[in-house]
C-alpha cells in the first residue's frame, strides 16, 4: 500500500501500467482507504486485453518407409497474426527421439523474432529403426503463449519379407528320367509383409548339374510380388547319378532393412536318383545233361540311397521248361539294399539240344532283361588202341594199349568194353593182361567172337585221355594175310551223359606176313590189293582193287562181329586194277571190312560208314 495525503482542493493522477503475461482479458481493483468521515473507501477496476501472436504450424506424415532408410520433409512454422512473434523454443514435445530428428535446414536459433505474415521452414529426418508406427511433435513456444504450440509428425517403417520354403521330390527317379505329373513339384515365393510389396530381382540355381530345371514359364528378373501374395514356378528333376542330389535356388530380393536393400535367400532342392549296376550273363555253351553245377552269378547294385523292390520272372524260349532255374534269390521279389548289392544266379541243367529263356525284372530303374542260352549235350566216349596196323609174325605176342579219350568232366566208375577178334587167328593171353589206370579193376569175360572186358573202380576215371589196359594176344598161323581187332563200347544205359561214338570205334588190322603152307610175303603183297574210297563213307564208296593172277575171285562185306553183310560181288578174272561202285545207303553206321578173296590169297581193308 501506498500513504497519499491530498491537501484540500488537490488532485492527483495515477498512469497504470499493463504488462499481460500471455492472451486473453485481465482485470485488476485499485483500492482507496479514505477516511470514512471524508467518504470511506473507494474501488477502482481497471481491465485490459492482453494479445499474444497466433502461430500455426504443419502436419508432417511420412507414410511408409523401409526401414534404415532416411527420408527428408519440411516443417513450417507461420505467424499469422499482425504482431510480431517471439519464438522461445523449438524442441522435440518428447524425447529421446530414436526416428526422426531435424534435418540439414534446421530450426532457427530462439529466441527468434518471426515477424507478423512471415514464416519459417526447417528439415524434419525419418529414419525407423523398426517396423512400427511413429509418432511425435515438434513443441513451438513463443512469448505470450502459456500452451506450446505442436507439429504433429508421423511414420511407419516397414520391411518387406519373403518366405521359401525346401523343396523335395518325394519319388526318386531312375537316372535320366523326368519328373512327371505324380510328382510334381513348385518353387513358392511368399510375400509375407502386410505393408508392402516386394521386389524379386533374380531367381536361378546356383549349381546347373543335378539335374534341377525351371519349367515354363520360367521366373523372370525384376519382379515384384503384391503383399501377402505369392509367386510359384514348377521345378523339373532330371537325375543324372544315383543317391541323393541337392542343389540350391538363389532368389535376390529387397527383403532387408537399409538403402540397398540386396538379400539372398536360400531355397534347397532335393530329389533322389536310382541307377542299377549290373554284370551280364555268359552263354553257358555245351554243358552236359547230367551236370547239374553250371551255374553263373550276376551282381546287381544299387548306388543310391534308397532300397529297389525287383522282382523277375523267366520263361522259356526253346527246350525244356526247366532248364534254366533261378536259385538266387529264392523269391521272385526282392529289395536291393541302399548302397548295396544282390546277386542273381541262374543254374543251367539242360536236356539234350539248345535251350534258350528270358529273364525279365521289373522294378528296376533301367530296363533289364537277359537272354540265357545254352545247349545240352552228351560227352562222347572212344577207345583207341595205340597203332592202326601192326604186323606180327605167327607165334608171336601182340600186345596192344587201349585207351579213352578225354570225357568232358564226366566221371564214369563203369565201363564195358568188347574187344572183337576172329579166335581162329589169336588168342587173348589172360594171364599177362594189365591193367593201366590206378584204381580200376578190368574182368575179362570171352564170348563168341569177342572178350567183354567190364571195368570198375574206386576213384572215377574223369578228364584227359586215359590208358586203360595192355592185351596180349597169341598170334596163330594163318592163310589170311591180315585181319581186324576191333574195339567198342557197351551198355551205354547206364550213361546218360555219355553219348559212346558207336559210328567210329577203333579196329586194327593185324597183317601176318608169312602163311601158312610157305607162301612168301612179295608174293602175298603184290598179287593183290584193296583200296576204299571215301572212307568214312555215307552213301557211296569207290572200290578200287588189283588182282595179279587169272583166277577166281570173290568181295564181300564183313561187319565188326565177322558176319557177312553182303557179297559185293565174284567170278572169275584176269590179272588187273578194277574198280566198282558200292552203294552203301541202306547199310548201318559201324565198322566194317571189305574182303577180297582170290583162291589162297585174302586181303582186306576196313571201311566206316558214319551216317
Amino acid at each position: 500500500p501506498i500513504s497519499i495525503t491530498l491537501q484540500p482542493g488537490e488532485c492527483l493522477a495515477f498512469d497504470a501500467v499493463f504488462t499481460p503475461l500471455s492472451s486473453g482479458t485481465r482485470t485488476a481493483k485499485l483500492v482507496f482507504s479514505i477516511p470514512s468521515e471524508c467518504g470511506g473507501n473507494q474501488e477502482v477496476s481497471i481491465a485490459g486485453e492482453g494479445i499474444a501472436p497466433r502461430l500455426s504450424i504443419d502436419t508432417v506424415d511420412f507414410g511408409l518407409q523401409r526401414v534404415g532408410v532416411t527420408q527428408t520433409k519440411q516443417i513450417t512454422i507461420k505467424n499469422v497474426d499482425i504482431i510480431p512473434a517471439n519464438i522461445t523454443k523449438i524442441d522435440w514435445a518428447t524425447l529421446p527421439e530414436l526416428n526422426f530428428k531435424f534435418g540439414t535446414t534446421k530450426p532457427p536459433g530462439t529466441p527468434y523474432q518471426l515477424a507478423a505474415g512471415s514464416q519459417v521452414s526447417f528439415d524434419i529426418e525419418y529414419t525407423p529403426t523398426d517396423e512400427n508406427k511413429h509418432l511425435n511433435y515438434v513443441s513451438v513456444e513463443s512469448a505470450g503463449n502459456s500452451t506450446p504450440l505442436t507439429g504433429k509428425v508421423s511414420g511407419e517403417g516397414f520391411v518387406p519379407k519373403i518366405a521359401a520354403a525346401d523343396i523335395r521330390f518325394n519319388i526318386p527317379l531312375p537316372k535320366n528320367q523326368t519328373s512327371t505329373m505324380a510328382d510334381q513339384q513348385y518353387l513358392v515365393i511368399h510375400n509375407t509383409d502386410s505393408k508392402s510389396p516386394l521386389l524379386i530381382k533374380s531367381v536361378r540355381f546356383t549349381d546347373l548339374t543335378g539335374k534341377f530345371e525351371f519349367g515354363t514359364p520360367a521366373p523372370g528378373s525384376n519382379f515384384s510380388i503384391p503383399k501377402l501374395d505369392s509367386a510359384r514356378f514348377e521345378i523339373k528333376f532330371t537325375p543324372e547319378s544315383a543317391g541323393i542330389i541337392s542343389r540350391v535356388i538363389s532368389i535376390m530380393s529387397d527383403a532387408a532393412p537399409g538403402g540397398n536393400p540386396d538379400v539372398e535367400t536360400k531355397v534347397r532342392v532335393t530329389g533322389e536318383g536310382l541307377d542299377l549296376g549290373v554284370t551280364n550273363f555268359n552263354p553257358f555253351g555245351d554243358v552236359l545233361v547230367c551236370d547239374s553245377t553250371q551255374t553263373q552269378t550276376v551282381t546287381l547294385s544299387n548306388p543310391g540311397s534308397s532300397a529297389i523292390n525287383v522282382s523277375y520272372t523267366l520263361t522259356t524260349v526253346t527246350g525244356s521248361s526247366t532248364a534254366f532255374e533261378v536259385t538266387q534269390p529264392t523269391s521272385t521279389n526282392f529289395a536291393i539294399p541302399a548302397g548295396g548289392s544282390s546277386n542273381v544266379t541262374v543254374r543251367f541243367k539242360p536236356t539234350i539240344g539248345a535251350q534258350e529263356a528270358k529273364l525279365d525284372f521289373t522294378g528296376t530303374p533301367v530296363p533289364l532283361s537277359y537272354t540265357l542260352t545254352g545247349k545240352g549235350t552228351g560227352s562222347t566216349l572212344k577207345f583207341t588202341m595205340n597203332s592202326p596196323e601192326v604186323t606180327v609174325g605167327n607165334g608171336s605176342i601182340l600186345n596192344l594199349k587201349v585207351t579213352a579219350t578225354d570225357l568232358k568232366n564226366v566221371s564214369v566208375n563203369k565201363m564195358e568194353v568188347d574187344v572183337l577178334y576172329d579166335q581162329s587167328f589169336v588168342e587173348l593171353d589172360l594171364p599177362h593182361f594189365v591193367s593201366t589206370v590206378g584204381n580200376w579193376t578190368w574182368v575179362p569175360t570171352k564170348q563168341t567172337g569177342f572178350t567183354r572186358f567190364t571195368g570198375t573202380n574206386s576213384a572215377a576215371l574223369s578228364t584227359g585221355t586215359s590208358d586203360l589196359f595192355n592185351i596180349p594176344f597169341y598170334v596163330y598161323a594163318t592163310k589170311i594175310k591180315s585181319f581186324p581187332i576191333t574195339l567198342r563200347w557197351n551198355d551205354s544205359t547206364n550213361y546218360s551223359c555219355l553219348t559212346p561214338d558207336y559210328g567210329n570205334g577203333q579196329a586194327i588190322n593185324v597183317v601176318t606176313p608169312c602163311f601158312a603152307e610157305g607162301l612168301v610175303f612179295k608174293l602175298a603183297t603184290t598179287a593183290y590189293a584193296i583200296q576204299v574210297a571215301p572212307n568214312p563213307a555215307r552213301e557211296n564208296v569207290k572200290l578200287t582193287y588189283g588182282i595179279g593172277f587169272n583166277t577166281p575171285y570173290k568181295i564181300e562185306l564183313f561187319n565188326s562181329m565177322g558176319e557177312l553183310v553182303s557179297t559185293i560181288d565174284q567170278g572169275h578174272s584176269t590179272a588187273g586194277i578194277f574198280e566198282k561202285e558200292i552203294d552203301v545207303t541202306n547199310i548201318p553206321s559201324g565198322v566194317y571190312f571189305i574182303r577180297l578173296n582170290g583162291a589162297e590169297h585174302v586181303v582186306t581193308s576196313p571201311l566206316t560208314i558214319a551216317k
